[in-house]
Formats: C-alpha cells, structure tokens, sequence
C-alpha cells in the first residue's frame, strides 16, 4: 500500500469528512469502471457503487491494509456483483417456474433464500427434468426450438415438461428450508 493510501486510510478510519469526499473521488470512477464492465445497466451499475461505498465504510476497522485499498474495494465490489446476479437469477426463476404461489406459501422471501432453494429443487430433479426446465426457463428457449435441439417432437418436450414442473412442485414443497 502507498504511503497516500496510508495516509487517506487512517484520515478515514478517523471520520474525517474530507478524506471521505478524497476517497469516494479518487475510487468511485475504478470502482464504477469495475462494476460496469461486468454489469450492464447503468441504473444498476450506479447502485452497486454506492452499495460497494457503503460496505466498505462498514467494513473499514477490519481493513488490515495487506491489499491497496482499491484491490480490497474491488473484491467488496466483486461480492456485491454475485449477489446482484444472484438475484437476479432468483428474480428471472420466479418470474417464468410457476412457483409464485409456493414461494409466498413457503415463507420464503428473501431472493437469496429463494435462488438457494431453486438451485436445492434442480438439484434433486432428475438430470433431464433438470436440464429441460432450465432450457425452457433460464434460457427463454420456446418448446420448438428445444425440441429440435433434443431431437424430439414437440409433444414429447411439451409432456416432458409438464412433468417436470409436476416434479419441481412436489420436491419444494418437500425441501424443508431454514434460512
């Protein structure tokens, strides 16, 4: 770490309000740059920079300064983009699974909470019920376009995939979830 960063560090660490304005100044464009490259919408984009600002003012008395302090905001960044994909997976598995009902009634209401016990559900599926489900719902494929990758008819994956939704329904419902 350079002696600057020492010195903003220890600025910080003392709540000065003008090693803050310094530092949110000196990082925000990196940490914007960094986020944005893995994140495309803007709105967002902007959301996880304050995010990642506001953790990591939480998170300074743990700082022990073995990193530069970009490298430490970085990996704050980093956490705080797999958890927006996170959600973001949790949010895409809500909106298309016919699972509205049995979330609310699960008690299940955090996103992360909901991806876990999404992932948990495929998991215990059989490989193919699995793998058509997550063609036809992660992947946004139509029943034609997934029949013809699988060479099959489009009944037999239209059947297919009434079953594995038949199969998702009873395996959350049988997943006994404490967050």
């Amino acid at each position: 770490m350079t002696k600057a960063d020492q010195l903003l560090l220890q600025r910080l660490r003392q709540g000065d309000e003008k090693a803050v304005a310094e530092w949110y100044r000196r990082f925000e464009p990196k940490i914007f740059n960094y986020i944005l490259a893995k994140i495309s919408s803007l709105p967002d984009a902007q959301e996880l920079v304050q995010d990642t600002f506001l953790s990591c003012l939480q998170h300074l008395p743990l700082f022990r300064g073995e990193a530069s302090i970009l490298t430490w905001m970085r990996q704050i960044a980093q956490r705080r983009v797999a958890s927006y994909y996170r959600k973001k997976y949790a949010k895409k598995i809500i909106k298309t699974l016919p699972i509205g009902d049995l979330v609310l009634s699960a008690g299940v209401y955090d996103a992360q909470d909901i991806s876990q016990k999404v992932i948990l559900t495929l998991a215990r599926l059989s490989l193919s019920s699995a793998e058509l489900l997550k063609l036809k719902y992660i992947d946004d494929k139509s029943v034609k376009q997934i029949a013809r990758e699988l060479r099959q008819s489009v009944k037999a994956v239209e059947s297919a995939l009434f079953r594995a939704r038949i199969d998702f329904k009873q395996i959350w419902l049988q997943i006994d979830y404490d967050h």
